[in-house]
């Protein structure tokens, strides 16, 4: 994570890919793989200067910065001018610049990758994290500065997390004969919700030619456990079909649900997928050993391909964990 600074500069200039030792970080092919932030406007309802999601005039941009978070008016812990009565362990302040837009952006990406460890027991690879939150995030707007001055789009963790469930894997279909391979047919052996592929077939391929098939995995629906599917390819090569047998594929889910909670007023929704089979909530008011778990009386409500149990907040703090008996 990397503040894009406050100098109102264009890191696209030529200035920044000569000189300087060959020292050019702002170059694709000098890409450190440190997700570069700049400064975005805050809504209006924040008192935003500007157009929401809008580059800030301080704001360093260009095509190597890769997110935005907000850029001003941003309310923080150390001393400063907004509150400082009560003496210097309780003072906050009010900042401004990528310095504060950073740490919005940092929170995004440790949210998205805690959520998907926990469902998926594996981590996201930096690029993955940026990728992510960049192809799911808020488009950046045009203000008192155009969106052509890029400093990217404001994450979206919400949609970056449920985008992150859908993994992609691909295969090749390769024409090594001299006539044109013409793939019938692509179907499961066992129909399935959680698994897409594309292209869907019918399909040709030339002489010398291949084509990538890519199939994606909703993880969010898979079993727990260890599941097999085989994609079946057909075609008009009766030797090679062009897969005998089909494609294999398997997927191994970690059997550690994970819990999502949110808050609706005075109610705290707490949610894990239904295809963690067998596991009842547990709750208790202290974490400190001997911890006593008692089961959450209210029943689950099945809510789309999620348990839900709905639980009200007053009657003080609470800690929950899944169990399986």
């Amino acid at each position: 994570m990397e503040a894009g600074a406050n100098g109102r500069q264009d890191l696209d200039l030529p200035i920044y890919s000569s000189a300087n030792n060959g020292h050019w970080p702002f170059l694709p092919w000098n890409d450190s793989g440190a997700i570069l932030v700049g400064a975005g406007a805050v809504p209006a309802s924040f008192g935003g200067s500007t157009t929401a999601r809008s580059r800030l005039s301080f704001s360093n941009y260009g095509s190597t910065v890769d997110l935005q978070g907000w850029g001003e008016r941003v309310w923080t812990l150390g001393y400063g001018d907004a509150y400082s009565i009560e003496g210097s362990r309780y003072y906050y302040t009010r900042g401004s610049g990528t310095s504060v837009a950073a740490p919005i952006v940092a929170s995004a990406c440790a949210l998205l990758q805690s959520a998907f460890k926990a469902r998926t027991a594996a981590a996201l690879s930096p690029a993955e994290v940026t990728q992510l939150l960049a192809a799911t995030g808020s488009v950046q707007q045009s203000g008192i500065n155009p969106a052509s001055q890029k400093i990217g789009p404001l994450p979206n963790v919400t949609a970056a997390i449920l985008q992150s469930y859908s993994t992609q894997r691909s295969f090749t279909i390769h024409n090594d004969g001299g006539l044109t391979l013409n793939v019938t047919s692509m179907a499961l052996d066992q129909a399935t919700s959680w698994l897409s592929w594309s292209p869907s077939a019918p399909f040709a391929i030339l002489p010398g030619a291949s084509i990538a098939v890519t199939v994606t995995v909703d993880s969010s629906q898979v079993p727990i456990g260890q599941t097999t599917r085989r994609l079946l390819v057909t075609s008009n090569d009766s030797n090679e079909s062009p897969y005998p047998g089909g494609v294999f594929l398997t997927l191994h889910k970690n059997e550690r649900p994970a819990l999502f909670v949110r808050r609706s007023e005075n109610d705290l929704i707490i949610s894990w997928t239904t295809n963690a089979v067998g596991f009842a909530l547990q709750s208790t008011t202290n974490l400190s050993p001997p911890s006593a778990w008692v089961p959450v009386p209210a029943a689950p409500v099945i809510v789309g391909n999620q348990n839900t149990v709905t639980t009200n907040t007053m009657v003080g703090p609470r800690y929950y964990r899944l169990r399986k008996p």
